[in-house]
């Protein structure tokens, strides 16, 4: 098979967040799984030459199955490093092209953070409101231009505005890598937890996991990862000054850096205060624990707490620190427990690979997986 991969920005082999580490992943994906791909990447006049190269093979009698694209946190035309809308028809028009060609199209939507309000808050005015009208503007186009709009989660389809085919739809979480695990732990020994992600409400909003590791007995242990300027900010701000950090280790590590601390810990644990985009968000350091083998912990009401629900791949639990409390007395008095959700995660492991994701895409824009 062959296909076209769009992305509106270079891809980075060594990003360090979700929007660079992903585009790379599904990439590399469908390399792996056998598929011939012709890259639409880059800054807009990189995209322009390859657009132009892409349209020369279709002349030539060269056939692409299908294409694939991953976005960013901001509308496609504003993706220059100025952020200024130097071709601001050029991803529009490529689009009607493929649809004209016939050329199944899907695009993974990341993130629909700016029909929040709550969002707005804090936000000098400019970096809100000039990105809106694009932000509309891309709805719409995809609604019209998309065979498939794949998302991270299929709650996610209520917040798009305008009317939409539901079919159109398609769930496509982050995959995972499959990394070593934690052996067994026995009765007795200290319960280490591990969260990495973000640390500013209202987004992730640690309250509920704070409150509880302040004041916690001496037999568990949290470790949070975090970017160095998040955490700063928060605690400049004090935002986290009701609760007592100093049982609590911090640290700021990503990519391979991160290996260590997953290998160490024996539960992922995310457990954010309420708030509505937990809806639908699905957390790519979620998967990240897929990888590991480690068993989650994280919030009811959520996508994420639906996804590790529906695969038993760990608890679910209200976002409070007496719920938290309870589950680790019943973890500590019952440590097989953990084990078997272990067991769960690594049987269903590689049906949330990269590639399994990639085969999912085909399946959904071309029906075929059979051969590959």
């Amino acid at each position: 098979m062959r296909m076209i991969f769009y992305h509106p920005c270079p891809i980075q082999e060594n990003g360090t967040s979700a929007d660079t580490i992903r585009p790379y992943k599904m990439l590399s994906a469908f390399k792996k799984i056998g598929i011939e791909v012709y890259e639409v990447t880059g800054y807009a006049k990189e995209r322009k030459e390859k657009i132009q190269n892409v349209k020369k093979q279709v002349q030539k009698g060269v056939k692409f199955d299908f294409t694939y694209g991953e976005n960013t946190n901001l509308p496609l035309p504003l993706n220059e490093k100025s952020h200024y809308p130097t071709h601001p028809l050029m991803d529009y028009m490529f689009f009607r092209w493929l649809k004209d060609q016939q050329i199944p199209f899907g695009l993974f939507y990341r993130d629909i953070y700016w029909r929040f309000p709550e969002f707005r808050k804090k936000r000098p005015i400019h970096k809100w409101a000039i990105p809106l009208p694009f932000h509309y503007l891309d709805i719409e186009i995809l609604r019209k231009m998309a065979t498939r709009l794949f998302l991270p989660s299929q709650k996610m389809s209520e917040f798009l505005p305008g009317n939409w085919d539901p079919s159109k739809f398609v769930p496509l979480p982050p995959g995972c890598e499959e990394g070593t695990y934690r052996k067994s732990r026995q009765q007795g020994q200290t319960l280490r937890f591990f969260y990495v992600g973000g640390v500013t409400p209202p987004n992730y909003d640690l309250s509920p996991m704070l409150q509880y590791f302040s004041k916690t007995e001496q037999d568990v242990c949290l470790t949070i990862c975090c970017r160095e300027k998040e955490w700063n900010k928060v605690q400049s701000a004090k935002v986290y000054r009701d609760y007592s950090l100093d049982r609590i280790a911090i640290c700021h590590k990503s990519g391979d850096s991160l290996k260590p601390f997953w290998e160490k810990a024996d539960l992922f644990l995310a457990l954010w205060g309420d708030i509505s985009y937990h809806d639908f968000a699905m957390p790519f350091k979620i998967f990240e624990a897929v990888g590991y083998g480690m068993p989650i912990i994280t919030t009811l009401g959520t996508a994420a707490g639906e996804f590790v629900a529906e695969n038993g791949f760990g608890w679910v639990i209200e976002p409070r620190s007496d719920a938290l409390s309870e589950l680790v007395q019943m973890l500590k008095q019952n440590p097989e427990l953990i084990e078997k959700k272990r067991e769960a995660i690594l049987a269903k492991r590689p049906y949330h690979t990269w590639e399994a994701r990639a085969r999912q895409v085909i399946e959904a824009l071309c029906r075929k997986v059979a051969e590959l």
